[in-house]
């Protein structure tokens, strides 16, 4: 800009700028906000995980009993273990004391009765489950009267893998059946990794409306 430039069409080139830095401001704090929540929602009620979730598989273990080499595939779910499994009393329960399992399966969402052995007999302990890749995590209390529920929907339709981690020195991980599906509209939308359309598209239209501020001003400014 000229240094004798009217003093009226200076002011106007910095609003103009500003406003322009506002609407990309605007789009990019979209971004990271959708982005910043990505996780997913735990539940502890089944009937209500099981509402959610379609085309729902799961694996039973029960039929043929005794040792099972890892990994071990049941109706779609593949399950690993460090030492592999025993196979007893419709349970699947890892060999070794102190192993996790590792669940893989193709879905987005899981559930299962879960529960820890400590001398051959449940306990309540408390454990958690991993989702792979992610950094996400849940604790919770196994029961020593009987398996307990717990259930995940993640926000991303991707694919996931989870494991479930033994913290308790002596125990054995040990579960009587694991259900996965798909949730094409996962419960928190809000919360994707990326942006839904609607929310980026709305930002965008904020960002337009600025800049479209701007290029009256300054032609009204001229």
């Amino acid at each position: 800009m000229p240094s004798n430039a009217p003093k009226g069409k200076l002011l106007m080139t910095q609003l103009s700028k500003r406003l322009v830095g506002i609407a990309a401001s605007t789009v990019l704090l979209s971004l990271v906000s959708a982005a910043a929540h990505a996780q997913g929602t735990w539940y502890t009620d089944k009937a209500l995980w099981q509402s959610l979730v379609t085309n729902a598989r799961t694996a039973v273990y029960s039929g043929t009993e005794g040792p099972k080499t890892s990994p071990y595939l049941v109706n779609g779910v593949t399950a690993t273990a460090s030492g592999g499994f025993n196979h007893t009393a419709s349970k699947l329960t890892t060999r070794d004391v102190n192993k996790s399992i590792q669940f893989t399966f193709n879905g987005n969402a899981f559930s299962g009765e879960f529960g820890m052995y400590k001398v051959g007999t449940l306990s309540a302990v408390t454990t958690s489950f991993g989702i792979v890749g992610t950094g996400i995590s849940q604790t919770f209390t196994t029961s020593a009267s009987g398996f307990t529920f717990l259930g995940y929907i993640s926000d991303s339709t991707s694919p996931i893998t989870v494991t479930y981690i033994n913290t308790n020195s002596g125990g054995q991980a040990s579960l009587t059946r694991f259900s996965f599906g798909n949730v094409t509209n996962p419960a928190d939308p809000g919360s994707n990794v990326a942006p839904e359309p609607g929310s980026f598209a709305l930002a965008l239209t904020g960002g337009a409306a600025l800049l479209g501020i701007c290029y009256r001003r300054r032609r009204n400014a001229a």
